[in-house]
């Protein structure tokens, strides 16, 4: 068994230097000391936003007020959410009157009869593109349809003319039957009401055609210059 050599001591115990100690003792800091300070400032901060609510609302006489919760007869008034820095985080508009939602209505039902009336147009755009080429076929068109109905018109009136004249001669017929006292003035009077709705009949049929005729005209007119429109000339 080796022994000690003599005149020395039990060897000292190892020390751990300065710097050792420090990084030791440097994350132990980190770790708590952030940490504690996050949580109290993250209370106070949710504390201070729940409990600070602001509104500035006017009544119906323009006074502004400020209070933390707007009162049900200022409900249908505009107002504003406040921050605690006196910010404006949020509006409300105030109710609308009767008369902004009428006049909301009406201005409603002018866009969409606007929009109702350009889709129309467009539709019709689209058609009139397809049904002519040119404007010299849209011209002879018209001309053909009007030839038509004047065509129809002719006739009618020539007609007309033959009812009216047999209508004349069957009262004059019952102007000689009255001084004779003829038995056939009652039937001469029934054929004369019937010559008479026949000569209406006539006279309304032609009045219609001549509307229609102008109509016609007008359309095709207006056709006319919208494709030159469309097209450009």
């Amino acid at each position: 068994m080796l022994k000690e050599p003599l005149g020395r001591g039990p060897r000292p115990a190892a020390r751990t230097s300065q710097p050792d100690q420090i990084k030791t003792k440097t994350p132990m800091q980190h770790r708590h000391i952030p940490i504690a300070a996050l949580g109290l400032v993250l209370a106070l901060t949710c504390g201070s936003a729940s409990a600070d609510k602001l509104y500035k609302w006017v009544d119906q006489d323009g006074r502004v007020h400020y209070s933390d919760k707007v009162p049900p007869e200022a409900a249908a008034h505009g107002r504003e959410l406040k921050s605690e820095r006196g910010l404006t985080i949020q509006r409300v508009a105030p109710a609308k009157t009767p008369e902004q939602i009428e006049a909301e209505r009406r201005a409603q039902a002018e866009e969409e009869a606007r929009r109702a009336a350009e889709a129309k147009q467009a539709e019709q755009d689209r058609i009139l593109l397809m049904t002519f080429s040119s404007t010299a076929e849209i011209i002879r068109a018209r001309d053909d349809r009007l030839a038509a109905i004047d065509a129809r018109i002719r006739l009618t009136e020539e007609n007309l003319r033959k009812l009216q004249t047999q209508l004349e001669q069957a009262q004059r017929q019952a102007v000689e039957q009255e001084r004779s006292g003829s038995a056939a003035l009652e039937a001469t009077h029934k054929r004369i009401a019937d010559l008479q709705r026949q000569v209406n009949e006539h006279q309304n049929f032609i009045a219609k055609r001549q509307q229609e005729r102008a109509a016609l005209e007008a359309r095709f007119d207006a056709d006319l210059a919208r494709f030159k429109e469309l097209k450009g000339q």
